[in-house]
């Protein structure tokens, strides 16, 4: 498009004007029209000599003041948006109109239990429709108007898990946010106490879900789950998280065997109890026969009467190496455990993840309190102790990796180009100097419309970099014109900042109103852009003070420098070489 653009500008649009052929304004149409230009086109022009000169002018009477204010509003902005005033997700915040419910049971809960689930889930359905009976839709496929927000609704039992698919009204139909009806849904389900995770998510939208997850890393096992019951406590008494997990856990318990002292005489290792209560109760493989082409593998096992129940391990023997055989009881003791279900390691070493369900405005609020007050006291309690945020946190710090490392080299890049082009170390800087601004303008945009600062967020605000970059560059190039003209250095970027205030303000605003359908527009596809337009929108038009008269301010603290350094340095020259100064030096 870029390139296209400098097709058009370079090229195209110099045959077309000249062919134009100025005429006087007439009463006609297109004379009125005429008269309307150039009515507007004087009108901002006397607004930049009359009421944007004099602001100007005192901006660079009191530069350093004016370079105060506005390190002032920059820190301002990096204070509210480090404070978690302004919400951040990795992906933006959808208005949907679908929602993902999902509970998970222990693993052996029964298949009764699993419906009973689903029925208080189908009751919470009832209840919601019952609520939102005011909000009716048409449905333009099937012409039948729904009374509630709930247009469909899917809850099949997949395993140990009672899922719900629910499409809604689309958002533009009702007041209420999915966001609110998803929390709504969750307070109707009410509690399930042997539930290991209740989940409401807008599928199909922002988010990726409101969970917090951790990974958790020691060498020492025993430190490790000391450090992850620690952290799930702490996460439980946040009031916005609503369940706490790890990976360990799990449902199903599983006997673990111990030697009692002197079952070694006997000639009995643990390996030997274990394979024999294993053959006992699962069997131990003897033969195989073929039969139709396959193999059929024959078991021998206890039988199973004597194999049902767990206290039949109080009448098990076991046989020692001389053949004789002993109670169970005499040589080892038995105790229940919660089984492993997986093994997760990272960084060579045993991980445990920790995850936990809240809302996506509040997890800022909880990794602050976390990184402060908790995290600390937990590393100095358990020395070795690793962690590092996963899922959405950690593609969310990899995306900002490669947004920093790749933005540190578009940077280098732009300071070349000027350098080479202005033929100066100094001027580029000065250009560049508005960058941080256009942050500025995209954290005021999310803070004041309550929009999280998403990943779009972040390239709406690099492309306003773009933009601001080009009107410094327009507005130097401006002022050393009038340098190379002979005038002074105030007037030069007093004039540089009049005479260029017209196509830095039509940059600004033509791109602010550009994108101001794409900021109105309420249709769930076009959620997606809306951060990056808010930043874009927003950082170009609240960057525009910062050319106009930063930039001049700054070129005027640095003719002060020059000429202090400049001063100081005839001064030292001259006592150098042994000349006195009189009074007036």
């Amino acid at each position: 498009t870029l390139f296209f653009s400098l097709v058009e500008t370079l090229i195209i649009l110099p045959a077309h004007l000249a062919h134009v052929t100025i005429v006087e304004p007439s009463k006609t149409f297109v004379g009125r029209i005429m008269a309307l230009q150039r009515t507007c086109a004087s009108g901002v022009v006397w607004f930049a000599e009359n009421i944007h000169g004099p602001f100007v002018r005192l901006a660079i009477r009191f530069r350093w003041l004016t370079l105060c204010s506005f390190l002032v509003v920059l820190m301002l902005s990096v204070a509210i948006f480090a404070s978690g005033r302004v919400k951040q997700s990795f992906m933006p915040e959808v208005e949907g109109d679908f929602l993902v419910v999902s509970i998970e049971m222990p693993r052996t809960t029964s298949y009764a239990r699993m419906e009973e689930v689903a029925a208080q889930l189908d009751r919470a359905r009832l209840a919601l429709v019952q609520e939102t009976q005011h909000i009716s839709y048409l449905d333009t496929d099937t012409n039948e108007t729904t009374r509630g927000i709930v247009r469909a609704w899917s809850q099949p039992i997949q395993g140990t898990t009672v899922n719900a698919y629910i499409n809604l009204t689309p958002p533009e139909t009702r007041d209420l946010r999915t966001s609110l009806v998803a929390d709504r849904l969750k307070e109707l389900i009410g509690p399930i106490p042997d539930a290991e995770r209740i989940a409401v998510e807008l599928g199909g939208g922002g988010g990726g879900g409101d969970r917090i997850e951790f990974a958790m890393i020691h060498e020492d096992a025993a430190q490790l789950r000391a450090s992850v019951n620690e952290l799930k406590a702490r996460l439980a008494q946040f009031g916005a998280v609503t369940s706490v997990r790890d990976s360990q856990e799990a449902a199903n318990e599983e006997l673990r065997f111990a030697l009692l002292p002197g079952a070694e005489q006997l000639g009995i290792t643990l390996q030997d109890v274990q394979r024999q209560v294993r053959q006992a109760y699962y069997g131990e493989e003897v033969q195989r026969l073929p039969q139709d082409g396959d193999e059929v593998r024959v078991f021998v096992r206890y039988p199973r009467d004597d194999r049902r129940t767990l206290e039949s391990l109080e009448n098990f023997r076991v046989r020692t190496q001389d053949g004789r055989e002993v109670p169970l009881s005499t040589v080892a003791t038995v105790s229940y455990a919660p089984g492993v279900t997986e093994l997760d390691r990272r960084q060579r070493m045993p991980t445990i993840t920790v995850e936990a369900e809240a809302p996506a405005d509040a997890r800022a609020d909880i990794m602050r309190e976390l990184n402060q007050n908790f995290f600390p006291q937990l590393d100095q309690k358990y020395p070795g102790l690793s962690r590092r945020a996963i899922g959405e946190a950690e593609g969310q710090q990899e995306f900002l990796d490669n947004l920093a490392s790749l933005g540190i080299a578009a940077l280098f890049g732009i300071f070349f180009v000027l350098a080479v082009t202005f033929r100066s170390y100094v001027q580029p800087a000065l250009i560049m100097s508005v960058i941080p601004f256009a942050f500025v303008g995209a954290v005021v945009a999310h803070w004041t419309t309550g929009t999280s600062f998403a990943l779009f967020s972040w390239l709406g605000m690099v492309a306003a970099i773009g933009v601001v970059v080009n009107d410094n560059v327009v507005l130097m190039d401006r002022v050393n014109r009038l340098r190379e003209e002979g005038a002074s250095p105030y007037d030069a970027v007093t004039g540089g900042s009049i005479s260029r205030f017209r196509q830095i303000f039509l940059t600004s605003i033509t791109e602010f109103i550009g994108l101001l359908p794409m900021l109105s527009e309420d249709a769930t596809i076009a959620q997606f852009l809306k951060p990056m337009a808010l930043s874009l929108a927003l950082g170009v038009l609240l960057t525009m003070p910062a050319s106009l008269y930063l930039t001049p301010s700054l070129y005027m603290c640095g003719v002060d420098i020059k000429r202090s350094v400049v001063g100081m340095m005839r001064g030292i020259g001259r006592l150098w070489s042994g000349q006195r100064m009189n009074a007036a030096e």
